[in-house]
């Protein structure tokens, strides 16, 4: 065996770059080959490393703990680095994986690019999520214009870049065509495709896509590992089958396939897709967690918040048998009359997230907790929280407090709380951060403390962005505010778009401000935008709630005086001519393909 960093032939004018360790099965295999030419001869590189590989066993000590706990549930991890692809097309092969190396297109000595530089090509653009670009190598350059034959790794490496975009129907059909050609899947293989039903936008496609894969595999005999099981956990329950992506967990632990914080995080994410009664199902999971000594990361206190801000806990009697089970201090939830017409918690220092029960926890719930802030009270609020994070020795980050942003009440002095605990726990905020704080602020109809959030991102160094114009708006209330915007929009270099102009025309309707809509739709026909459905729904509201308002002052009644504008029955003339000619131009984007995108002709490449 020898390592050979660079070969270099000044008479060819090759120079293989790439290459940095290729075992040959014979050092003197080109020295005393007949004369090459430079395509023959880094073609027989590749292949005599690619044989030499067989009899090659791998004894590079894998960092388990890196590879188990520094996980985010989210990632792929297929695209990252040229080592990791290098690496993977090193790796033993199966029998059969082994495939002639040498093509020609008919013309007698024409030898083509190998397999590595083809999979170099398609890394390259999918690393620029270029997917069309990236199947064409294959569909087009590789097999109609150069007649190469591909490997598994150019098929693993597409499966994994449709599995990203959630192009599903592409990556089964690639995975057949693998098939068809006689090539072996291998373990990544699967795991790419049940990526693909996690990431697809038809969830009953997704989920028999998923059933049918998981059957596949016990009929050819592939035992699933850790990565294949916690897709198959993942692909079931986003979806909502959350009951196969339990039992999938069950199997790991009935085949002793260690359950670490990544596997309960994916079924955290399952839990999320349960609206009704998400959190009762994440409080669930937390405890069989740290049943089964689990350490949580960090990806798992924000998966936990996830399903606090955005899902409820069941119906009564479900919250009722939840804390009863799981609660810890005296709890009373009263869906009584109160303040703001809100369901009242009266709380004794309950945190649900502790691992013990106090025998003499007294939990009483009389109506469904509808509220997020509600849900956190029952984890100890954020001081309960941080405890936690606390003990288990896990920092919390950015998103960690722009969640919690989310969840708490609406009021000036838990925010600024808040805001303290990120600076004592050195947490930078982020843009994403201030806008989430000027939203809040905005939809609690405190606008004059949203703007001053500007002065937050100041201090901060922070540059908005357009998120930031577009929460802004939410807090226009006239016509001189909203032209402000547009102005501080166009000074900073930004376009207003229809999210922007949209958030306007909602203003404009609850204010019931005709010139704000007019100055709107101005702007949207001088930017050449196309309304949206929701954009003509407030617009069609506004004209209705006029005309009535209208009609209640000729009857001598109450009625909104945002109508005794100069020249009202002339603007709303100009008005219901403006929405015949918007009707017209309206993009409705939710009848869009979400995979029309990625079926564009194919380049030539000639």
């Amino acid at each position: 065996m020898s390592t050979l960093k660079v070969l270099r032939s000044v008479n060819r004018g090759l120079l293989l770059k790439h290459i940095e360790y290729l075992p040959l099965s014979n050092p003197r295999s080109i020295s005393n080959s007949p004369t090459l030419t430079s395509e023959q001869l880094n073609t027989k590189i590749y292949s005599e490393n690619k044989l030499a590989s067989l009899s090659k066993p791998n004894f590079k000590k894998i960092d388990e703990k890196s590879l188990i706990f520094n996980q985010n549930p989210d990632n792929f991890g297929t695209l990252s680095d040229n080592s990791k692809m290098r690496k993977m097309m090193e790796e033993v092969e199966e029998e059969g994986d082994v495939e002639e190396i040498n093509y020609v297109d008919g013309k007698e000595g024409k030898i083509w690019r190998n397999p590595y530089q083809y999979a170099m090509m398609i890394k390259e653009l999918l690393n620029k999520r270029k997917l069309v670009e990236a199947l064409n190598i294959l569909e087009v350059k590789m097999l109609k214009e150069e007649r190469g034959k591909p490997d598994v790794y150019i098929y693993n490496l597409l499966i994994s870049g449709c599995a990203k975009e959630g192009y599903t129907k592409k990556a089964f059909q690639l995975f057949n065509e693998m098939k068809k050609r006689g090539l072996k899947p291998k373990q990544s293989t699967y795991t790419s495709l049940f990526n693909a039903c996690s990431e697809g936008p038809f969830a009953v496609d997704s989920l028999k896509k998923a059933r049918h894969l998981r059957e596949l595999m016990l009929e050819k005999g592939v035992e699933p590992n850790m990565a294949n099981y916690h897709a198959m956990i993942k692909a079931f329950g986003r979806h909502g089958d959350l009951e196969t992506s339990f039992s999938i967990v069950d199997e790991m632990a009935s085949k002793q396939i260690p359950l670490t914080s990544v596997t309960f995080n994916f079924l955290l994410q399952a839990s999320a897709s349960d609206k009704e009664a998400g959190f009762r199902h994440a409080l669930i999971v937390w405890r069989k967690m740290l049943e089964k000594k689990v350490a949580p990361s960090v990806f798992t206190f924000n998966l936990l918040l996830r399903c606090t801000r955005d899902c409820g806990s069941g119906d009564v009697k479900s919250a009722q048998e939840l804390v009863t089970m799981l609660g810890s201090g005296q709890v009373l939830i009263d869906g009584g009359p109160s303040e703001g017409n809100h369901n009242r918690l009266a709380l004794q220092s309950p945190n649900l997230l502790l691992p013990t029960v106090q025998p003499n926890s007294i939990v009483s719930v009389t109506s469904a907790i509808d509220k997020a802030s509600d849900r956190l009270m029952l984890l100890g609020n954020t001081e309960g929280l941080f405890g936690m994070m606390d003990f288990f020795k896990v920092v919390p980050d950015i998103k960690t407090f722009t969640q919690l942003l989310e969840i708490i009440p609406s009021t000036t002095e838990v925010e600024d709380k808040l805001i303290a605990e990120m600076k004592q726990r050195q947490v930078t905020i982020d843009v994403d951060f201030c806008n989430m704080l000027i939203r809040k602020r905005n939809y609690s109809e405190r606008t004059q403390l949203a703007v001053e959030v500007l002065d937050l991102m100041k201090k901060e160094k922070l540059i908005p962005n357009i998120m930031t114009f577009g929460v802004l708006a939410l807090g226009c209330n006239n016509l001189e505010s909203t032209k402000t915007l547009i102005s501080n929009i166009e000074e900073v270099g930004f376009r207003v778009n229809i999210q922007i102009l949209g958030g306007l025309m909602k203003r404009s309707y609850e204010m019931l401000d005709i010139d704000m809509a007019l100055f709107v739709i101005e702007n949207l026909l001088k930017e050449e935008i196309k309304p949206c459905p929701n954009f003509m729904v407030k617009l069609i509201s506004l004209r209705k709630s006029l005309q009535c308002n209208k009609e209640l002052k000729e009857q001598g009644q109450e009625y909104h005086t945002n109508i005794d504008t100069m020249n009202f029955d002339e603007k709303l003339s100009t008005l219901l001519k403006k929405i015949k000619k918007l009707k017209t131009k309206v993009e409705d984007l939710s009848k869009v393909h979400p995979w029309e995108q990625f079926t564009r002709k194919a380049e030539s490449f000639n």
